[in-house]
């Protein structure tokens, strides 16, 4: 009679030591988490629990700058950021458009608006749970923010400003 060994047991992967930020869905190390604060890190808006997606766009020529790779925002249109952005004919927003294939409703705009600078979105889902989206001006782009289901307006407005913070801060 002939024995065989058992199959042997593949190590777990380990994320690379200069990471900060596991994927995968593991949660940061008590440790990890405090040298990221020593080192001034900002939290992953993916794990604040209040953003789950967000791109950088311009207007002249209407482009996708920058955008998180496996969110929806990736998906924006040349079309849809015209149509988002154009000065002329934003009552067609009152009928609804679509963003990243998602249909969207406007709440606010003030996106030309002196001193504000923003617009606020809903997406209308097939289920009951929307997502709210923020479009912040910085300069000649615009900072698109998706929040989580369930996610209000106002928190989610108060991070896209403190983004677009940072973003004036690294242009000037």
């Amino acid at each position: 009679m002939q024995t065989t060994s058992p199959p042997r047991r593949r190590p777990k992967a380990r994320p690379e030591k200069s990471s900060i930020w596991l994927k995968g869905g593991c949660e940061p190390s008590r440790r990890t988490r405090v040298r990221a604060r020593e080192e001034g890190v900002k939290e992953h808006p993916e794990k604040t629990g209040m953003c789950c997606d967000a791109a950088i766009i311009t207007n002249s020529p209407p482009w996708l700058l920058a955008s998180y790779p496996e969110g929806n925002l990736f998906q924006l249109t040349q079309e849809e950021i015209q149509i988002l952005l154009a000065r002329e004919g934003r009552e067609k927003f009152l009928q609804g458009f679509t963003l990243a294939g998602t249909k969207c409703l406007l709440i606010r705009d003030n996106i030309y608006t002196e001193g504000n600078n923003t617009m606020d979105l809903r997406t209308k889902g097939q289920s009951r749970c929307s997502q709210e989206v923020t479009v912040v001006q910085i300069e000649s782009v615009y900072l698109v923010m998706m929040g989580q289901k369930g996610t209000e307006g106002e928190p989610l407005n108060l991070k896209a400003f403190e983004m677009a913070g940072y973003i004036r801060e690294a242009i000037h």
